[in-house]
C-alpha cells in the first residue's frame, strides 16, 4: 500500500485483517499523511551566537482533532489500538473565527445525525440556512 495517511492505513489494516501480507510504504518519517505533525526549530531574535534557534514548535499540515463524532475513524484506530491510547484527550478544540466567535465541539451528540444537528444548533457561524 502506497501512502501512510488515513486512507492508506485503512487499506492496509483491512487487507491485513483478511490475511493479506501488507507492506505500507510512506515517503515521510512518520505516518499520518495530512494529519501528521512534526517538531520544528523556530528562528527567533533570541538565537544564540551559533545561530541555533532557542524555541521549538509543532508544524502541522491540517486538522489534528479526532472528535468522538468521527466514529468511523475511531473504529479504524481501535482495530490497531483497542483502548485508543494513541489519542490524547483535550477539553475542547474550538474553531475561532475572525469576528471573535467560536464553534465548540463539547457537549454535542456523538451519533449521526444528532451530532450534526446539535452542532448546527449551537454554532454561531453555521446556521440552518447553511444546510442547503
Amino acid at each position: 500500500v502506497v501512502g501512510g495517511g488515513i486512507a492508506g492505513i485503512s487499506a492496509a489494516v483491512g487487507l491485513a485483517e483478511r490475511g493479506v501480507r501488507v507492506t505500507l510504504i510512506e515517503a515521510e518519517s512518520s505516518l499520518g499523511g495530512r494529519v501528521r505533525s512534526w517538531p520544528v526549530d523556530v528562528p527567533t531574535r533570541g538565537a544564540d551566537a551559533s545561530g541555533a534557534p532557542d524555541d521549538r514548535a509543532t508544524m502541522s499540515r491540517g486538522f489534528h482533532a479526532f472528535f468522538r463524532q468521527y466514529y468511523n475513524l475511531r473504529a479504524l484506530l481501535r482495530r490497531v489500538d483497542p483502548s485508543l491510547e494513541c489519542l490524547r484527550p483535550v477539553a475542547d478544540y474550538p474553531l475561532r473565527h475572525a469576528d471573535g466567535t467560536q464553534d465548540s465541539f463539547t457537549q454535542i451528540a456523538t451519533r449521526p445525525p444528532l451530532n450534526f444537528l446539535s452542532f448546527v444548533a449551537r454554532s454561531p457561524s453555521f446556521g440552518l440556512r447553511d444546510l442547503t
